[in-house]
């Protein structure tokens, strides 16, 4: 469903089709966006794995934490580039006791 199908659906559910209408269209987009963002927060529903600038990290041996994309929720797997099989997890206290400095 697009957006403008969307905004047509709610308009005429909320018997909003006279014009002036009670609800602009920013204003039904503004709210269906704050729904879509707190979906995405409590369950991964929009999963990326192609778009290289939120997906791909260049890692350093001298460097140990990497900022990622705000747009990033949740990391569900990662790789290095030339390995086959996906890095093993580990707990914070885990990944503490390797680096105290840090």
């Amino acid at each position: 469903m697009t957006l403008a199908q969307l905004l047509t659906l709610v308009s005429t559910r909320l018997d909003d089709t006279k014009t002036p209408r009670l609800w602009s269209d920013v204003e039904l987009t503004s709210y269906f966006n704050e729904i879509i963002n707190s979906l995405c927060e409590r369950a991964p529903v929009l999963i990326d794995f192609v778009t290289t600038a939120i997906c791909n990290i260049s890692v350093l041996t001298t460097t140990a934490t990497y900022a990622t994309d705000p747009r990033i929720i949740r990391i569900l797997e990662a790789r290095l580039a030339l390995v086959d099989s996906p890095l093993g997890r580990i707990s914070w206290h885990e990944l503490s006791a390797t680096n105290p400095g840090d």
